[in-house]
């Protein structure tokens, strides 16, 4: 902790009453002492709360009471002292047009509304558990009313609420600010392939792994709140931890739902040709290996790993990389991996960035399309019409460019 602040005393003309003489107090603290311009109170005042304890143990009779003997002097003397210093304040305070108010008008913080623990329901945790379980009844009977499901396995209180959300990925209830977000993704994961999806289907494919909770609320971007607020896509969370995950995720969509993804977002730390969905490093390891499965990376699509990706989604849909540096150098390098995905999804706009950074502001334009801000100004959207271009070197496909050396940390 830092020390008291020291409040220099305007001048007063105050005396504090003189200290008899003790071996207990530290020198040249029986003179008397003023409190006119210059002084420094609480220098005083600490000393005091150094020597008190010892004063008190050294009394007359022993017992540890001030009846008689010299602590009771002293003790007489002190509370003079500090009468003293109290009267100096309240003047001081007058003088510099301070008011004081009384603890009775000081007005209690009104109660958190609906709508704002609706709009962040982390702020449920900071109530007493009664009251919690009480304004989450509350906030839910709101919610049915917008029509919002409600009644599944999960709501029955705020603790099973989050258990729920993190069985759909541990990462996930630090992703989201917003309850009915969250709601929509529970709601969402249990009927898949049981109603009928009216909404372009959005997949977001996010990272198991986040060092610096770039992809939380808390340091990053509300992105999953963001495109559910828009109200043009049916969102689906799904966790990775495997480059296979991605493509898995894919089919498993569209075999459930007999529809294409429109837009697919893919979030991990990155580099220029790698995304991490689990693994601190981007790229190669320090003693020369690299863990692709952990990754997706460029040499993923030229061993045909994302073959198919394009069957996959709908002819006018998208792609999102929230990954630092997956644009780096645009179309003059066509090892980056939105280049990479851009020839396996022609025709399909592919969202990233040049640099480190995260995203600054996203909007969803009526046509569904994106419009990205990057923190770093560094936009890149790579678009291969029918999945030659940007042309690859001659032999480029049998190398890892994962392994290459231009990477960065993002």
């Amino acid at each position: 902790m830092a020390p008291p602040s020291v409040v220099k005393i305007p001048p007063l003309h105050h005396q504090v009453p003189e200290i008899p003489p003790s071996p207990l107090l530290p020198s040249g603290a029986t003179e008397a002492v003023s409190l006119s311009g210059g002084s420094y109170l609480p220098a005083l005042t600490m000393d005091l709360s150094t020597w008190i304890p010892r004063l008190w143990r050294n009394t007359g009779d022993g017992n540890g009471t001030p009846e008689d003997g010299p602590g009771a002097a002293v003790a007489e003397a002190l509370e003079d002292v500090l009468e003293a210093a109290e009267e100096a304040y309240h003047e001081a305070a007058q003088g510099l047009g301070w008011e004081e108010t009384p603890v009775e008008a000081i007005e209690a913080e009104p109660p958190v509304s609906d709508e704002a623990l609706i709009e962040n329901f982390r702020q449920l945790e900071k109530l007493p558990a009664e009251e919690r379980a009480i304004r989450w009844e509350q906030i839910l009977e709101r919610l049915r009313a917008e029509g919002l499901p409600c009644d599944g396995e999960g709501c029955e209180s705020y603790e099973a609420f989050v258990e729920s959300l993190a069985g759909l990925g541990a990462n996930l209830p630090t992703r989201l600010h917003s309850l009915r977000t969250a709601l929509v993704l529970l709601h969402n994961h249990d009927s898949l392939g049981h109603e009928p999806i009216e909404r372009p289907i959005a997949l977001a494919i996010m990272p198991s792994w986040d060092h610096n909770g770039a992809f939380g609320v808390g340091n990053g971007f509300p992105i999953l709140d963001t495109l559910e607020a828009s109200g043009r896509f049916h969102l689906i969370y799904v966790e990775a931890d495997d480059e296979g995950d991605v493509m898995t995720a894919l089919r498993e969509v569209h075999a459930l739902t007999g529809r294409r993804v429109h837009t697919l977002l893919v979030g991990g730390h990155g580099s220029p040709n790698t995304l991490a969905l689990r693994d601190e490093h981007l790229a190669a390891r320090p003693d020369g290996t690299f863990d692709d499965t952990v990754h997706v990376d460029t040499g993923d699509f030229l061993a045909g790993e994302f073959d198919g990706l394009g069957d996959l989604l709908e002819p006018d849909g998208q792609i999102l990389l929230a990954s630092c540096s997956n644009g780096a150098s645009g179309e003059e390098n066509p090892f980056n991996l939105g280049n990479s995905f851009s020839r396996a999804a022609p025709g399909r706009r592919v969202y990233c960035q040049r640099e480190e950074g995260n995203i600054l502001s996203l909007e969803v334009l009526e046509d569904g399309s994106l419009e990205v801000e990057w923190s770093n100004h560094a936009p890149y959207v790579a678009f291969s019409a029918d999945g030659s271009l940007p042309e690859l070197p001659v032999g480029g496909g049998a190398r890892n460019a994962a392994r290459g050396q231009n990477t960065s940390a993002g």
